[in-house]
C-alpha cells in the first residue's frame, strides 16, 4: 500500500497512491500513529469503484459506481467500535463523474484512483456504536 504521511500535533495529512484501499489505508495510518479516534475533516482526489449509500429509516439504499470519480469532498469520523479495539470509519463523500454530475452519500468503500489527500484531526475519547440498520453513531467517553 503506497501512501505518505505528515503528522503535526493533532493533525495527520495522508497522500495515497493509485490502488490503495481508502479505508484500509486510513485505519493503517491511524493505528500506526496511535490515533484511536478522530475526525476526517477533508478529502480530495479520485476514487475508483466507490459505493455510496442513502440512509432510509431502517436500512441503506446502496449504489456502486464502476467508473473513476473525482472526490470533491470527504468528511467523517474514525473511532474504535464500542466492544472491540477495531477502528471503524463513518464517512460521507461528494463525487463527480466525467460529465460533471455530482453524487453524494455515505461512503462504504473505494479504491484510490490517481491520488487521494485526506486530513484527519486526532480527537481522543470517542467510540463507535453500530446499530442493526448499519448506522454508525459516535459515543463520547
Amino acid at each position: 500500500m503506497e501512501y505518505k504521511v505528515k503528522k503535526n500535533d493533532n493533525v495527520i495529512v495522508v497522500r495515497m497512491g493509485t490502488g490503495c484501499d481508502l479505508f484500509t489505508a486510513l485505519v493503517d495510518v491511524c493505528s500506526g500513529h496511535g490515533v484511536r479516534s478522530g475526525i476526517i475533516v477533508a478529502g480530495i482526489g479520485q476514487l475508483k469503484d466507490p459505493e455510496l449509500g442513502y440512509m432510509k429509516v431502517d436500512r441503506y439504499l446502496k449504489k456502486k459506481f464502476t467508473e473513476a470519480m473525482e472526490l470533491l469532498s470527504l468528511q467523517g469520523s474514525i473511532a474504535e467500535e464500542q466492544n472491540s479495539r477495531d477502528l471503524s470509519i463513518h464517512a460521507h463523500a461528494v463525487l463527480s463523474d466525467e460529465n460533471f454530475e455530482v453524487y453524494g452519500g455515505h461512503l462504504f468503500g473505494a479504491t484510490v484512483g490517481a491520488t487521494a489527500e485526506v486530513t484527519i484531526l486526532h480527537h481522543p475519547g470517542m467510540k463507535r456504536e453500530v446499530l442493526p440498520s448499519g448506522l454508525k453513531l459516535l459515543r463520547f467517553e
